[in-house]
């Protein structure tokens, strides 16, 4: 999920500017994520995030981007940008940094069905009232994303449900160590 704005700063004089962001999911921030950019579906660029989830990309205003973020573990994903801005703005100097802008992704287990994720799942594009890039809500697709973390929610909760009977019967068997270990698994 990217935050439903992301801030954009003053005017440069120049056809790109800086992209900054960050990649998380729920409460961690993502060390190592792949970051591939595509125009036209041919490769523009790479990036990797930092090992605090950061990254920055430099952008060309008037494109549309595909942004696919990848890494063992997680589901790969896409989101589309749109850095489309009018005459005024360019004359004005254009777009010269976004910042803020926050990209969850998801875990990987198997047996979820992640043929949505193959395409982009969510749409944004420069709203010059706001001077932000805003998400499009009738293009994003976020049932399909809320099925998937409704199926990892209960992938985890019986996972750890079984970490906890397995903690009980090690306990019962007076392995405290292994249960400690089991019952802390659960817990994650």
């Amino acid at each position: 999920m990217i935050s439903p704005k992301i801030v954009a700063s003053s005017f440069a004089q120049s056809d790109s500017f800086i992209f900054e962001g960050r990649v998380f999911n729920g409460e961690t921030n993502i060390p190592r994520v792949s970051i591939d950019l595509y125009i036209n579906n041919s490769k523009s660029a790479s990036a990797l995030t930092n090992r605090t989830g950061g990254f920055k990309i430099f952008l060309k205003h008037n494109q549309t981007y595909i942004f696919e973020f990848s890494k063992q573990g997680y589901i790969t994903q896409q989101i589309q940008l749109s850095t489309r801005v009018t005459d005024k703005v360019m004359k004005e100097g254009g777009i010269s940094e976004a910042f803020q802008n926050d990209f969850e992704i998801l875990e990987y287990f198997e047996g979820i069905m992640t043929d949505d994720f193959n395409k982009p799942v969510r749409y944004f594009s420069f709203n010059e009232k706001t001077f932000f890039f805003e998400e499009d809500m009738d293009k994003s697709r976020t049932i399909q994303i809320n099925t998937v973390k409704a199926s990892i929610t209960q992938i985890k909760d019986k996972l750890a449900a079984n970490e906890l009977k397995n903690g009980d019967e090690l306990f019962k068997e007076n392995k405290y160590e292994e249960a400690f270990l089991a019952y802390n698994y659960a817990q994650k």
